[in-house]
């Protein structure tokens, strides 16, 4: 994880977070989902909107995993965060949301 310029203290869209072959694995086998291909069009301005991150898009909206400090919550396993809604019922249109702790987590061994 790394820090983007931008603020004294970190906000949940200045640290980036992007998970490795294994972790995206053991993402994958959590939730039962991949993450948006890093090729897709709209990457760069979810890059632009959000950071580094590895998202994944479910019934919900928009997701990428983040350190539980960012939370305000004690060190521990990478968090899944719903940080964007589906503004409409076609789910064609995303907008940004408080984050919203999902409950799931990423095994910390996938962490490393």
């Amino acid at each position: 994880m790394t820090r983007r310029p931008g603020g004294p203290e970190p906000e949940l869209d200045e640290i980036d977070m992007l998970l490795t072959d294994e972790q995206i694995a053991v993402a994958r086998e959590t939730i039962g989902a991949s993450p948006v291909d890093p090729a897709h069009p709209a990457i760069s301005q979810l890059i632009q909107a959000f950071g580094e991150h590895t998202f994944y898009v479910d019934q919900n909206g928009l997701l990428v995993f983040v350190d539980p400090v960012e939370m305000e919550q004690e060190p521990g396993d990478p968090r899944l965060v719903l940080i964007a809604a589906w503004t409409d019922d076609q789910r064609r249109e995303l907008g940004a949301v408080n984050p919203v702790d999902t409950g799931v987590t990423l095994p910390q061994a996938a962490a490393n």
